[in-house]
């Protein structure tokens, strides 16, 4: 992981060019990785199969609460976000109380020594990730493209823009990335041997 707020040296190919990466799913993990490469110097290219978020007045999908904890706040951190986050949006949790069959309650502290975790809003890490994303100048985000097929090994994707049901390819010199939302890419991911879970 570069440190914070430092871009490391672009990825090259052999003709001098950044390499160039797509990353399927524009969720918090999709944004953030797709922050994660692009800081890094490669030509990153995310894939999101809905529209943009932040002009939708409802996001289908999960909406409980994240809770932040250092590892989150860490990662968030050398994208240059975290601040952000926990100063616009971050509600601090330092226990949880737990209730017991008998109809007593215990606390339970989070750290014994006082640390806390952070309740923040999923759709407003997401927003903030997205945002962070397109400031990158070897950014580009394609919403509204449906994964239709990937072919790992050889790095390309046919999408569908569903706004205009046209079908485009792109190919790319790292292999495309999976969501879960893919169990069909994951599982040739694994069988090529590109991943061991």
């Amino acid at each position: 992981m570069p440190p914070v707020n430092q871009t490391s040296t672009s990825i090259m190919t052999a003709d001098g060019k950044p390499k160039k990466v797509a990353i399927v799913g524009a969720g918090l993990v999709g944004s953030l990785e797709a922050c994660y490469l692009a800081q890094r110097g490669y030509d990153v290219h995310l894939y999101e199969y809905r529209g943009d978020i932040r002009l939708m007045d409802h996001v289908p999908g999960r909406s409980i609460n994240l809770a932040m904890s250092v590892r989150g706040r860490t990662a968030m951190r050398a994208v240059n976000v975290e601040e952000k986050i926990i100063r616009d949006h971050g509600i601090p949790m330092y226990s949880r109380m737990i209730h017991n069959r008998d109809g007593s309650c215990s606390v339970q502290p989070y750290d014994k020594d006082g640390q806390c975790i952070y309740s923040v809003g999923r759709r407003y890490v997401n927003e903030v990730l997205l945002s962070r994303a397109e400031e990158f100048g070897n950014m580009t985000i394609h919403f509204d493209h449906k994964l239709l097929s990937a072919e790992l090994e050889k790095g390309k994707a046919t999408f569908l823009r569903l706004k205009t049901s046209k079908c485009m390819q792109c190919e790319q010199q790292l292999p495309a990335d999976c969501t879960r939302y893919h169990p069909w890419v994951q599982s040739d991911a694994i069988s090529a041997g590109m991943v061991d879970y």
